[in-house]
């Protein structure tokens, strides 16, 4: 709880993924006397220890109803404040690092309506009351968070941003927003746009801070993170990419809970990096190494990355992600080498080169192991599955796939004979 008094916690006695929450006072560390029964799984506190937030599942377990629990009464007592009829739409929500509010996200694959409760407004007020940010328009996804003052940062698909664009917009008056009209792009204090949509930067996710706001997303087919200094939620520098040892990783904002934080924690992990816990102080751009994921017996300079680009038969630029042991051959290294290519290709997933301790034993075996970052996935942006990986262009998956081996054997690392494929679960259909 925000006083540290009071722990919430969730239990699935069932296995059927029904909670009941339960809570312990961590003064006297006694259970309470006090049960929320058939809840989904996440929980939020209010701004104080007074009330606890939960959501409802309708009889297809879908949570579709947002609820606020007073502790000390009967569950029977409790407010409902949102309730999504649509059986298409799944409600998620959570409270912002600034602790001013809770964000509820309804949402299917295309489309998303976001509502914000001010949690430090008085009880029963009008302003406590959720406040629509904009209505759901189909094709238009969205997120928000909170700057701080009035200020929030929004990515959304809007006006034909495929990838997501960067915008920003004021807290929705009581009563809510009936369009998007006070939405605009992100400016510094001169009015300048700070990052204009670029179709090649795909953004996926946004994390603020007192002090500076990181985005996350993608260029080029591999993950990245992006900071912008804030001062009272006014961006004071332009988005500035967070350098790691390799560019084709798999990085992240980790959890990170102090919105006035002065250092913040990301992850890091590369196709011969185990993972790693960074901080990064908001004062500077220094990385310090917090924790690295131990791997008995591994050197990691004993191995070795590359990160090529396939041609599809369309044009289409396939990235592909390479790691060998050093001297194993195979592309600029003195003749072709074994390789076990790997696909998936399905529902938009990303598979990032990070690191996987599993294929070491092939690795000191003389073998390579690739990734094609095939079309189907989202690696390269939205497009790479929405446009072009599903229905009808879902051809392209299995002919990325093809074009790849192809290159992956005409530029001198593999043989046909030498060469082996690898798809589980969807990417099985790979296989033939």
């Amino acid at each position: 709880s925000p006083s540290q008094r009071l722990l919430a916690y969730t239990v699935d006695a069932t296995g059927f993924e029904t909670y009941d929450v339960r809570f312990v006072d961590l003064q006297t560390g006694e259970a309470m006397d006090e049960t929320l029964k058939e809840v989904d799984g996440g929980i939020a506190w209010g701004d104080d220890d007074r009330f606890l937030y939960y959501a409802k599942m309708d009889d297809t377990h879908r949570p579709y109803q947002l609820w606020r629990h007073a502790l000390g009464t009967p569950q029977a007592e409790d407010v409902k404040l949102l309730e999504e009829a649509d059986e298409l739409y799944w409600m998620g929500f959570g409270k912002t690092r600034s602790g001013r509010f809770l964000v509820t996200q309804l949402e299917t694959k295309e489309t998303a309506e976001v509502h914000l409760i001010d949690l430090r407004a008085a009880e029963g007020s009008a302003e406590a009351a959720p406040r629509m940010m904009a209505p759901r328009e189909r094709g238009v996804l969205y997120e928000v968070d909170h700057l701080g003052g009035d200020r929030l940062a929004v990515i959304s698909t809007c006006e034909g941003a495929v990838n997501f664009r960067l915008l920003a917009a004021p807290v929705p008056p009581v009563g809510g927003c009936s369009d998007r009209g006070a939405w605009e792009p992100m400016c510094n204090a001169g009015g300048e746009a700070i990052m204009p949509y670029d179709e090649g930067v795909y953004l996926t996710g946004l994390e603020a801070f007192e002090s500076a706001l990181f985005l996350e997303g993608r260029r080029g087919g591999y993950t990245r993170v992006w900071r912008i200094g804030l001062t009272d939620g006014v961006p004071i520098s332009p988005p500035q990419e967070v350098r790691f040892e390799s560019e084709a990783c798999e990085c992240n904002v980790g959890p990170n809970h102090e919105f006035s934080a002065e250092t913040v924690r990301l992850q890091y992990s590369s196709m011969v990096a185990p993972q790693q816990d960074l901080d990064l102080d908001l004062k500077g751009d220094a990385l310090t190494l917090v924790k690295q994921k131990e791997v008995p017996g591994y050197d990691p300079a004993l191995y070795e990355t590359v990160f090529d680009e396939c041609v599809a038969r369309d044009g289409a630029r396939v990235p592909i992600s390479i790691v060998r042991r050093k001297g194993a051959g195979g592309g600029d290294a003195k003749g072709p080498a074994p390789m076990l290519l790997y696909g998936y290709g399905s529902y938009g997933v990303c598979i990032d080169p990070s690191f996987d301790y599993k294929i070491l034993p092939l690795l000191d075996r003389g073998m390579q192991f690739a990734i094609a970052h095939i079309r189907g996935g989202g690696e390269v942006g939205r497009q790479w599955y929405h446009q072009q990986g599903k229905f009808l262009t879902k051809k392209n998956t299995f002919n990325d796939f093809v074009d790849s081996a192809r290159h992956l054997i005409s530029a001198g690392y593999t043989t046909p004979e030498a060469l082996a494929i690898n798809g589980r679960s969807a990417g099985g259909v790979l296989m033939g």
